[in-house]
């Protein structure tokens, strides 16, 4: 006989359409247990109704009431319920309700996993606000969303899926409550209800969850397949590494060595570069230093000192001495010394071999199923990197603030943007930089990184640090490559808490004031402090696109006191330590630690 139990707000004891009803069942809170279950609220009433009018006869129903729901659902009680149930002999559990923020994540999943396997079914509904919600999502739990094109209670939908699994009856309807006796009401909490009911007709208590999935199944009026997600490659790994050529993305991976876990053992140029035999400290920093790296001739490579080729972006050598020709080569002999690849540009024409070939890129095979568009909601708190343009640090920021909070002690989740990103131990790449490789539309990059984020919330993370590329809003409206769609989507997956905005000293103050207002509605966030890349333009005449010199010291004091005054958040540079190491501080004291 199947016994249920409904985790809700109560049952209103003298309700009309309860007048022959034996109502059973208690009410959990603070730890403590009381007889009186009674509803002052509503939607527990309209729960009942539903199971005990559509559910197989005989069955049995307790009721308990959790006195939190009706001020919002606090997880800690709905755990300790879901404890309790054990005790009681219940064989199925409903739960038309949910959090979307859920700071115990893995030990709601755990309770939910251990009913589970003791052969209670757990239903849980939806969140009626479109985001991802738990324990619905938990794959312990049969989880039900509402389709309003479902007219019978009886119906339901089956999507062959991981986070939803059945889709009910969610319209309109006509459901008993506290105050007055009746609504007419719609949602998922409804339909979970139905579902919940449909089960006690299709099985035996005691059926395994796998074998109520099947018979789910079997009896859908529907089923919804959906494609599979497949995962982003892992990237091999790699103990002695040469990089080719001294560009940008190289330049960071040598200045932040010690984020790597694996060594740099040569630095390779075209012998055009007028770089050979430079030593790669003096050509960064203008320091030298006896036991600096020297750039050598990428025709002279020693292919057996090394296991991992670093290749940074090619395009500017494709008109230079033949170089495709010439690449042709390179990879030939990566394939007959079986060297590994790390390219930030596509190779794939070369066909090396899988698992010895990693280049960056998102595609839509990458990207989650759209569950109705749910989302998750973020549990840590997210710090975002922006900027007014392009060229301005945001990466060796990003870099910076990752080494100091790390010497700290602090577990950082981190989306880099650069395609070097996963080479400095970060938890993904998303190379919406130069030459992007992320191939997917703005819905998708949403999804997309709305999962990373949440797979860092579910880690023991402390803080989430993500970086933007180029500016963020446009400067002007005359040409198409002002538009920032990439960074306007990267700012509505991630949902920065706090960010950082980098600048220049150019930057017109409105210019910076409208970013700065543009962040804070749109993301509902805090631009917490400025960044200042130090340089200037040398020739005015030419406007941005002159050449730059650096600002001395005192222009920076001058500089940065204008700011203070003008935009009341704390202004620092990146060319100063000791100031990066005051911005980490403040962000600490932000968030209370």
């Amino acid at each position: 006989m199947w016994k249920v139990a409904i985790i809700d707000t109560g049952v209103r004891g003298n309700h009309p359409a309860f007048q022959n009803h034996r109502l059973d069942g208690l009410t959990i809170q603070n730890g403590c247990l009381n007889e009186d279950f009674e509803d002052n609220y509503g939607h527990g009433t309209a729960i009942y109704n539903i199971i005990s009018k559509e559910a197989k006869e005989g069955t049995q129903i307790i009721n308990i009431k959790v006195k939190s729901i009706e001020d919002g659902v606090d997880v800690n009680e709905i755990i300790e319920a879901l404890k309790y149930v054990e005790t009681l002999g219940v064989n199925l559990v409903n739960m038309s309700l949910g959090s979307t923020v859920c700071d115990n994540i893995t030990e709601f999943q755990q309770v939910c996993k251990k009913l589970r396997d003791s052969q209670i079914i757990l239903v849980s509904a939806f969140s009626n606000d479109g985001s991802i919600s738990f324990p619905a999502a938990f794959e312990e739990v049969i989880g039900v969303s509402g389709d309003d094109r479902i007219v019978n209670a009886s119906d339901y939908k089956v999507v062959d899926d991981t986070i939803i699994n059945v889709l009910g009856k969610a319209g309109m309807q006509r459901l008993a409550w506290a105050k007055p006796d009746y609504m007419i009401l719609g949602g998922s909490s409804f339909a979970c209800a139905h579902v919940t009911a449909r089960i006690t007709h299709l099985v035996e208590p005691g059926a395994e969850f796998h074998e109520i999935q099947k018979v789910l199944y079997q009896n859908a009026i529907e089923v919804i397949t959906v494609r599979k997600q497949e995962p982003i490659q892992n990237l091999f790994d790699m103990k002695r590494a040469v990089v080719f050529p001294f560009s940008k993305e190289i330049h960071s991976l040598l200045r932040f060595q010690e984020l790597l876990n694996f060594e740099v053992i040569d630095v390779y140029d075209i012998k055009y570069s007028g770089k050979i035999g430079a030593g790669v400290k003096y050509l960064l920093s203008g320091e030298k230093c006896e036991d600096d790296l020297y750039v050598k001739n990428i025709e002279k490579i020693e292919w057996d000192s090394f296991d991992t080729l670093i290749l940074g972006h090619l395009d500017r050598y494709s008109e230079r001495m033949k170089f495709d020709s010439f690449l042709d080569k390179i990879m030939m002999m990566v394939k007959k010394n079986n060297i590994n690849v790390f390219s930030c540009d596509d190779l794939s024409r070369y066909e090396l071999e899988k698992g010895h070939y990693y280049h960056p890129k998102i595609e839509k095979r990458n990207v989650p199923v759209n569950r109705q568009g749910k989302l998750y909601r973020y549990t840590k708190p997210v710090v975002g990197i922006f900027g007014t343009s392009s060229k301005q640090g945001k990466f060796t920021l990003q870099l910076m603030i990752r080494k100091k909070l790390l010497d700290l002690g602090y577990q950082i989740g981190q989306i880099g943007t650069e395609p070097t990103a996963l080479l400095y131990g970060m938890d993904y790449v998303f190379p919406m930089g130069y030459q992007s490789s992320v191939k997917i539309n703005d819905y998708e990059v949403v999804q997309y990184l709305n999962e990373c984020i949440h797979r860092l919330c579910s880690k023991e993370t402390d803080l989430i640090l993500v970086g933007s590329q180029s500016g963020t809003i446009p400067y002007d409206a005359g040409n198409l490559s002002h538009c920032m769609f990439q960074q306007h989507s990267f700012l509505s997956a991630t949902m920065p808490e706090v960010v950082i905005l980098c600048i220049n000293v150019y930057d017109d103050f409105d210019y910076i004031e409208r970013t700065i207002k543009y962040i804070e509605s749109y993301a509902d966030s805090k631009v917490l402090s400025l960044v200042v890349f130090p340089m200037k333009i040398k020739n005015n005449w030419m406007g941005i696109y002159g050449n730059k010199e650096k600002i001395t010291e005192e222009e920076y004091k001058n500089i940065k006191s204008i700011l203070q005054q003008r935009f009341h958040r704390t202004v620092y540079s990146i060319n100063y330590e000791e100031e990066v190491d005051l911005l980490v501080e403040e962000l600490i004291n932000y968030f209370g630690e």
